[in-house]
């Protein structure tokens, strides 16, 4: 299925307001008002999820604290977590997950974005209880 076929999908699921592509084609999703997902086709077979976690302290030392959790939190889920951690050069903490949705269908969609949504929110967390 296509991302747009897939999200339709899901926004019918949970009864969503129109949910309709930006003008750069990618689907902005907030859950729980604190976490905002971009998603965006990557080509017929395959869809970036990005999250935004947080932005590291303009403080050195706090910056570092902020990191050590968050990598140490990574370390620690490194064979249950699918997510990829980066960060730009604003000092934002992100969240990635490519997905191959050509051989996926909308249950295995909500189970993925589910899963990543809840994901980015426990590193969101953590990324949180390292800042001062």
């Amino acid at each position: 299925m296509k991302l747009e076929q897939l999200l339709a999908s899901f926004s019918r699921a949970y009864d969503l307001n129109d949910l309709s592509a930006d003008k750069d084609g990618n689907y902005q999703l907030v859950f729980d008002e604190k976490i905002n997902v971009e998603c965006r086709s990557e080509g017929p077979n395959t869809a970036l999820l990005i999250a935004q976690l947080a932005r590291l302290p303009d403080d050195p030392a706090q910056a570092t604290a902020v990191l050590e959790k968050v990598m140490h939190h990574a370390y620690t889920r490194i064979k249950t977590c699918r997510l990829l951690l980066c960060m730009d050069k604003s000092r934002r903490l992100f969240a990635y997950r490519r997905l191959a949705i050509n051989t996926m269908n909308a249950v295995a969609f909500d189970q993925a974005l589910s899963r990543f949504v809840n994901q980015a929110e426990e590193f969101l967390r953590v990324a949180q209880a390292g800042a001062p």
